[in-house]
């Protein structure tokens, strides 16, 4: 699944900030794309995606 996909499910779309990614197409074309809800250093992703699942319990 695509991230717009995920978006219009009413999922959320974190991409690891490009500098850093070892791949950073993906990201990047996400970011341009505007279907990036947040981008993040990778020292932060753990920490949010934690913080998203702990607001968003079924």
């Amino acid at each position: 699944m695509d991230l717009s996909r995920c978006r219009k499910k009413g999922g959320a779309s974190v991409v690891q900030h490009p500098e850093e990614a070892q791949f950073p197409y993906a990201p990047q074309k996400a970011i341009e794309l505007g279907v990036a809800d947040e981008v993040l250093k990778a020292d932060m992703l753990a920490h949010h995606l934690m913080q998203y699942r702990n607001q968003n319990v079924y």
